[in-house]
């Protein structure tokens, strides 16, 4: 008999030994991506963007499926889970995740300004800000390793042209992996009306209330 997927996860492998996989829950749907030697079980993807091209590349693929796929939630792996989140495998058979639009896998809560001080200095984080069409705050805090789970209806709330934009800049600029990782949690946890309009909508929206 079928256990229900009620959790996807996805794995962006580099070269790590991806034999835990193979301990998670009947109730979890593996995909797993390799950007390093080959392994028969992962779909080989093209070495550049880290682990947010991978995401992103999954986002892509499965956009348009995921009002008819199976399972609600979506895991977002390293390919060593456990440098940030020792208790992976864990959470994932517990299901702790389940009621939740987002939750963050990781043992480390850590703090920045935009310009990714004091960890990774030099991150324009501020500028970032107009790739994700949002306004940031002077601080952010985030957890550490850019793993998480979120409901599938939370990258539907996007269109799937955000995410193209994302994917993009994660194959051109080698800095959007870490800026990704900062930003994460800010994308999925507030409100999508958040979302800053475009330039053009933007200059469009203060030219009226200009002429007010």
């Amino acid at each position: 008999m079928h256990t229900r997927y009620d959790i996807d996860v996805v794995v962006s492998r580099y070269k790590e030994d991806l034999g835990w996989v193979f301990r998670l829950p009947p109730h979890a749907n593996l995909y797993a991506y390799n950007k390093g030697s080959d392994i028969s079980f992962a779909q080989p993807l093209p070495n550049v963007g880290r682990e947010a091209h991978t995401y992103l590349h999954h986002i892509l693929s499965f956009y348009n499926k995921l009002p008819n796929t199976e399972a609600d939630y979506i895991c977002f792996l390293q390919g060593n889970p456990f440098d940030h989140c020792k208790e992976t495998v864990e959470v994932i058979t517990s299901g702790i995740y389940r009621g939740r639009d987002f939750t963050p896998l990781g043992n480390f809560r850590v703090d920045c300004d935009l310009n990714g001080a004091p960890h990774h200095p030099g991150l324009k984080l501020k500028e970032f800000g107009n790739v994700l069409r949002r306004e940031m705050p002077e601080k952010l805090t985030f957890t550490a390793g850019a793993q998480f789970v979120i409901h599938k209806r939370v990258l539907q709330h996007y269109p799937i042209g955000y995410f193209l934009d994302l994917f993009i800049n994660s194959i051109v600029h080698e800095e959007v992996p870490y800026l990704l990782e900062r930003t994460w949690e800010l994308m999925f946890t507030q409100t999508p009306y958040a979302v800053r309009p475009t330039n053009e909508a933007k200059e469009e929206r203060e030219a009226t209330e200009g002429k007010a």
